[in-house]
């Protein structure tokens, strides 16, 4: 099957955003499906190199996002090593009309989460999203943190970090959009980068900006794009990353970055608008010991009648996945990292809230649970 290749007379309609109010909005209740509960395995990090999924060459997966396209859920998530990069991100599909509680994999299940390129006899080649930067290009040495949104069109756009040299050496990461996916690969902005760091926050150490984790999403009503992203290193010393608010009236030029005063305890961000609740929600990567830095993560929830600009704005926290019980599974028995959410598209799945994470314990595998809300 070919990405996008049937896709523009298919592609959804965003749901409609409310401008929002101040009004406090009604705490959420989840059943008691929720979080580690319902959490499992879909690519095992210590099977990778097995051909277990069709492929053979990879080392580790992670920051994982969806997009529903006509009645068929798509994966975009990073893999390494890749054909060009040490990190590059890649592309899985689920059959029509199928599940996001699926966790099954081709080619033992037929019927599971099928990268593109995978084959039955383990020995596949994934294909590459971005395309090969030319030689000491700002995403030469790497593509993370990928965000797949539509636009006023309603087309798909890819945002994702990319660096020359690696970050965790004191280089920056910036970040850049695709456009026009099709077949598995999409086109670069030829404006890219397309936002760098100008704060003083996103940036350590000083003059090495970091930018990543980015959600973005166009909301119809209010005419422009929100993103909520990462500023920061979170590995620094100290750690000092910050959640943060940029918004943009073409999807390129982005303006108004806040750092929202969550600090570095909460990591990354994925929101969505909730039509039926009339709701912003997002999920949050969240140390429990309120530390921050390289310690592991939970997975938390909050709401806002708006697209908060502050921590304040945000409220009524829940922790929908804690790696710190007894009986949390090894492989997210570190911790999780880049939630990806979305609200089931299938007969009594309108309340089910899908999350689709990262985790470390056996290797850095990808994972989901799911959480049946209430109001």
């Amino acid at each position: 099957m070919l990405l996008l290749a049937v896709a523009s007379s298919l592609l959804l309609s965003q749901p409609s955003e409310q401008a929002g109010s101040r009004a406090a909005t009604k705490p959420a209740a989840f059943a008691a499906n929720c979080g580690n509960a319902t959490a499992e395995i879909v690519f095992d990090g210590s099977k990778l190199k097995t051909g277990l999924y069709g492929v053979d060459k990879f080392e580790a997966v992670g920051d994982p996002d969806l997009v529903l396209i006509g009645n068929q859920w798509w994966m975009f998530f990073a893999a390494g090593p890749g054909p060009g990069r040490p990190v590059e991100y890649f592309t899985a599909y689920l059959p029509p009309n199928a599940s996001l509680q699926t966790a099954t994999t081709y080619p033992s299940d037929p019927n599971g989460w099928h990268i593109l390129g995978a084959r039955a006899d383990g020995h596949g080649t994934a294909v590459a999203l971005i395309p090969a930067p030319p030689p000491g290009g700002w995403d030469a040495n790497g593509a993370e943190t990928a965000s797949v949104t539509r636009g006023p069109d309603g087309k798909l756009s890819v945002f994702y970090s990319g660096y020359s040299e690696s970050p965790y050496s004191g280089h920056p990461m910036k970040m850049g959009v695709l456009h026009d996916v099709r077949n598995g690969v999409g086109v670069p902005d030829p404006t890219n980068p397309v936002m760098v760091a100008t704060q003083p926050w996103e940036e350590w150490p000083k003059g090495v900006g970091e930018l990543l984790e980015q959600a973005a999403r166009y909301l119809p009503k209010q005419k422009k794009w929100v993103m909520y992203y990462t500023g920061g290193a979170w590995w620094g010393k100290p750690p000092d990353n910050e959640v943060a608010y940029a918004d943009s009236k073409d999807g390129i030029h982005w303006e108004h970055q806040t750092a929202l005063g969550f600090g570095s305890p909460y990591y990354n961000v994925d929101w969505l608008y909730n039509p039926a609740r009339k709701r912003y929600e997002m999920t949050i990567a969240k140390d429990p010991k309120m530390i921050g830095g390289l310690l592991p993560r939970d997975i938390v929830w909050l709401q806002s009648p708006t697209t908060g600009k502050s921590k304040s704005d945000w409220t009524g926290e829940v922790t929908l996945l804690s790696y710190g019980v007894p009986e949390a599974p090894a492989w997210f028995s570190k911790g999780a990292l880049s939630p990806a959410m979305k609200y089931g598209n299938l007969p009594g799945e309108k309340n089910r809230l899908y999350v689709y994470f990262h985790s470390y314990g056996q290797g850095q595998s990808i994972g989901r649970f799911y959480c049946d809300a209430s109001h």
